[in-house]
């Protein structure tokens, strides 16, 4: 299937004092041609500089290369080298492991070697001399503001095991959270955590982070972060879940969760899944086109963040509606632009706050979908330190 070059967009670009990074996963590079990764890195990096120059960084949570052969590792740095300006931030997915045989200190190893070697994006924080050079799991630093990856390792199903990894989140989140506890922790992991976005809800796709590798997951862990740390906001790739599917944003159990598609690969929508065309299925007649990735902008003077996704795909161009910012200083307020388009019901949604909504009052938490789901809006109260509010629009936009 030939790649579908995208008519240019009248998209001005965005203005603001906001600290601007892209959250991408699933590249895949060294896959099938069919892929065309090759036109759609390029074209999705221009797309993102003409929409916000200014952007801070860019961030890879996981499946970058397809097996972690040394080969796709060289194609993947001379595809950012030559595409991305701004610096470049990456951790290791379940695929990584692939042309190792499962072990874990060939695959690092093959990673370390591309971060110090082939990588050559300035400024990029695990390249030689960065702030985070050689690092598998890293802390990094945006503005003032933490974003934690943490790679798998193999164990669990298909190398999705994090146990090892507890220790490390928790030490990060709680001197993350005693730095400021007002600002929002991004944490990045290739797996999502089970039961949570949509396709989490068995070991094929989840990650494992329990102790013990290979057990049915207790969940333990997930809850634990929950309670501590509402102010996280969880990105995870790994299952290609378009992001027009409302499922692919949670936040029920304390903090929020969303899905970051695939950039460059294709769409996965098995058992009920679908996309803005319609399609459903496995693969869908579209998918080829699929090249994804969310932005996430942050205000400082209030530490409030917008997700919105980019989509270039040509038959995604669609201009969002405005959606209000819920203004406050006590807590992080979370917003973004409403959906172009309706979308099918689907279960395990949230609710989308609508500008007509009243104030929610400090404690409260609202829950997200995109228009058009069944039901009617509803709002759910949960004791937290801080609120979230979020939705995200059709394409990169301007605040509200």
């Amino acid at each position: 299937a030939a790649f579908t070059q995208p008519a240019a967009p009248n998209w001005p670009p965005l203005s603001g004092d906001k600290i601007r990074f892209t959250v991408h996963s699933d590249t895949h590079v060294g896959a099938s041609p069919n892929n065309n990764y090759r036109d759609k890195i390029p074209e999705a990096f221009s797309a993102i500089y003409a929409m916000a120059p200014d952007v801070d960084a860019h961030f890879f949570v996981g499946d970058s290369t397809d097996t972690g052969h040394p080969d796709q590792y060289v194609e993947l740095a001379q595809l950012l080298n030559a595409s991305a300006r701004k610096p470049v931030g990456i951790v290791m997915g379940n695929h990584e492991y692939y042309n190792w045989s499962g072990s874990k200190q060939n695959a690092q190893d093959a990673f370390k070697t591309f971060l110090a070697s082939e990588l050559n994006v300035p400024g990029s924080f695990q390249m030689p001399g960065g702030a985070n050079e050689g690092q598998v799991d890293a802390d990094f630093a945006v503005g003032g503001y933490h974003v934690l990856a943490v790679a798998p390792e193999p164990g669990g199903y298909d190398n999705s095991w994090y146990g090892a990894k507890r220790d490390w989140i928790l030490e990060r989140c709680a001197a993350a959270a005693a730095e400021d506890p007002a600002k929002p922790i991004f944490l990045l992991t290739h797996h999502p955590f089970p039961n949570t976005v949509w396709y989490s809800g068995s070991n094929s796709w989840d990650g494992q982070f329990d102790e013990n590798a290979n057990t049915a997951q207790s969940g333990a862990f997930y809850q634990e972060l929950c309670e501590k740390y509402p102010q996280i906001i969880h990105f995870s790739g790994h299952t290609h879940i378009p992001m027009a599917d409302p499922r692919s944003i949670y936040q029920d159990d304390g903090f929020t969760l969303i899905q970051t598609a695939t950039f460059a690969n294709n769409f996965w929508m098995e058992n009920d899944g679908h996309d803005e065309t319609g399609s459903a299925g496995g693969h869908p007649n579209a998918g080829w086109d699929a090249n994804q990735c969310e932005l996430v902008e942050i205000d400082p003077a209030t530490n409030s963040v917008s997700v919105s996704p980019r989509l270039p795909q040509r038959q995604h161009h669609r201009r969002p509606v405005g959606h209000r910012a819920v203004e406050g200083n006590d807590r992080l307020s979370l917003h973004a632009r409403r959906h172009g388009r309706a979308q099918q019901a689907a279960p395990r949604a949230g609710r989308r706050r609508s500008s007509g909504d009243r104030g929610v009052r400090h404690g409260e938490r609202c829950l997200v979908q995109r228009k058009g789901r069944s039901g009617g809006a509803r709002r759910k109260r949960a004791r937290r330190r801080h609120r979230h509010f979020v939705s995200r629009g059709s394409r990169l936009g301007r605040s509200a």
